[in-house]
C-alpha cells in the first residue's frame, strides 16, 4: 500500500557508565541517551510499530545485564521531535499516523539497565528490532 516504508536507526539507546547494583534508567525524552529511529512512509497513513526487545544485554565473557522496559518507555512523534511524543508501551504493538505532509515520524526509546551488585565491568550490547508495516 502506498510508498515503501523506510526505517533508519539514528541513535542507539545508550546507558553510559552505570554502577553495579544501581538501576540505571534512560527516559525516552532523554535527548542524549534515548534511542531514536526515523520512519518514512505514505503521508497521513496509519502504520503499525512492533519492537522486539532484549531481556538482557551481553557483555564480557558472556556476562549478561538485565534490561527492562516499562509501559511509557517508547514514544512516537509524527513531527520527529523528541519534545513532542505520544507515549506507548514498547512491549506491545501500536498504531500511529505518519506526518500529513512528508510521511515521516520518529520512535524514541528508553529503558532501565538492572545491574547486579557483582556485575562484571565492561561493554554490554543488545539488539532492538523495530518492525513497521501498513495495517
Amino acid at each position: 500500500q502506498g510508498r515503501p516504508i523506510r526505517v533508519d536507526g539514528i541513535k542507539p539507546l545508550a546507558f553510559g557508565q552505570i554502577l553495579a547494583g544501581a538501576p540505571s534508567p534512560v527516559l525516552r525524552t532523554g535527548g542524549v541517551k534515548a534511542g531514536q529511529i526515523n520512519i518514512s512512509a505514505q503521508p497521513q497513513s496509519p502504520i503499525i510499530l512492533q519492537l522486539t526487545l532484549p531481556a538482557a544485554m551481553t557483555g564480557p565473557l558472556g556476562a549478561t545485564l538485565p534490561i527492562t522496559f516499562g509501559a511509557n518507555d517508547a514514544g512516537f512523534s509524527a513531527q520527529g521531535a523528541i519534545g513532542n511524543q505520544t507515549a506507548f508501551d514498547p512491549r506491545a504493538s501500536a498504531v500511529f499516523i505518519t506526518n500529513s505532509q512528508n510521511g515521516r515520524g520518529s520512535v524514541y526509546l528508553g529503558g532501565t539497565a538492572q545491574p547486579a551488585f557483582n556485575q562484571p565491568p565492561g561493554t554490554y550490547t543488545g539488539v532492538i528490532t523495530l518492525t513497521v508495516a501498513y495495517p
